[in-house]
């Protein structure tokens, strides 16, 4: 714990209640609307180049985008995000009650969340394709 988190527990606060908990809600509330943004952004782009470069009118990029990609996809995509939201949290919240001393610690412990995380959620995408093939979805 740093001198900030020694003071907290000194007062009787709860830690987890009153930094980890709103951290957690936050990114379970905010993953999943970057989600939908980026979706929504990646098909824009597409129908953008598409048009610009391959000539093909937006219509037709609409109707076969309607065609080909099953709406199941974009809830698939959806469901996973509130889990990926609380690994990426709970690394952040545990690194950031780690830092003590110096900003080069804490520049170390932002490094070891951020590939914790990254290994984590490319592991549990793994998981949830292999459920989801299994499930047949």
């Amino acid at each position: 714990m740093n001198q900030e988190t020694d003071a907290m527990v000194v007062m009787g606060v709860d830690l987890t209640e009153a930094l980890v908990t709103p951290r957690v809600l936050a990114m379970i509330i905010t993953l999943p609307l970057l989600s939908v943004a980026a979706m929504i952004a990646g098909i824009l782009g597409g129908l953008l180049v598409s048009w610009a470069s391959l000539d093909i009118s937006p219509v037709f990029f609409v109707e076969r985008l309607r065609q080909t990609v099953d709406l199941q996809h974009f809830w698939l995509g959806l469901i996973k995000t509130p889990v990926m939201a609380i690994i990426i949290a709970l690394t952040g919240c545990r690194q950031g009650m780690a830092v003590r001393g110096d900003v080069e610690v804490l520049g170390r412990n932002v490094t070891t969340a951020v590939v914790q995380a990254l290994f984590a959620i490319i592991l549990l995408d793994a998981a949830f394709a292999l459920v989801f093939m299994k499930l047949d979805l």
